[in-house]
């Protein structure tokens, strides 16, 4: 599937529902920033939208991720405000969380390793049967 770039997925859908640009170009951005969001809570590593395709976080930005967070974490000493306090507790959460979505990546990617390889296993058993 190719990917669709914003401009021209903006320009068809005008053109053929006869809205102005403008419009379709607010709800398109909308759509987007909420699925940037929603992808940026780290509650999914994919989102499928249909007619759009699957939108992926990479597993390999997520460790980089996890480290700058980690970095910004050590910033704050021990005696910091409230609004010190705030921010930190708000960098640990998202720190927590990039981890368990990590986690769950590379859960899921055993997973499929396991599954490929007992496929693997059961069609070289299979041919040594024929065989």
């Amino acid at each position: 599937m190719k990917p669709v770039k914003r401009k021209e997925l903006i320009e068809k859908t005008a053109s053929e529902l006869e809205l102005p640009s403008e419009l379709v170009e607010d709800i398109v951005s909308h759509y987007y920033s909420t699925l940037r969001k929603e992808m940026s809570y780290g509650n999914h590593h994919s989102i499928c939208v249909p007619n759009l395709g699957m939108f992926v976080i990479k597993r390999k930005s997520l460790p980089m991720k996890i480290k700058t967070y980690e970095q910004k974490l050590n910033v704050y000493s021990d005696e910091i405000s409230m609004w010190g306090f705030e921010s930190k507790m708000t960098v640990q959460s998202e720190l927590e969380r990039f981890k368990l979505l990590l986690s769950n990546m590379e859960e899921q990617q055993e997973k499929k390793e396991r599954i490929r390889k007992s496929r693997i296993n059961e069609s070289n058993k299979n041919l040594e049967e024929q065989g």
